[in-house]
């Protein structure tokens, strides 16, 4: 059974909140929705030289799939992972 994931990147700063990353789009997900048994890149899209350490949130959430379908409760699963891009 394959799991269907969610993937997005939030700009965050080292040892601070998780929950107070914010959305970006200096880094992507690509794909951005995949099955598990993909290879999914994150993916630096700014063209400028890294000046300071840079640091995201990659967000993974489990989307439901057809093994939930019909069922009284439907569990969404997140994963929060640290990303850090080094000069």
């Amino acid at each position: 059974m394959a799991l269907v994931l969610q993937m997005r990147v939030l700009k965050w700063r080292k040892g601070a909140d998780p929950a107070k990353a914010k959305r970006t789009c200096g880094v992507v997900a690509s794909p951005p929705v995949a099955r598990l048994e993909l290879t999914v890149r994150l993916v630096p899209v700014k063209k400028r030289e890294l000046r300071r350490r840079e640091c995201y949130r990659v967000l993974v959430d489990r989307l439901p799939g057809k093994e939930q379908s019909g069922r009284a409760v439907k569990l969404q699963v997140r994963h929060s992972v640290p990303m850090c891009f080094d000069t």
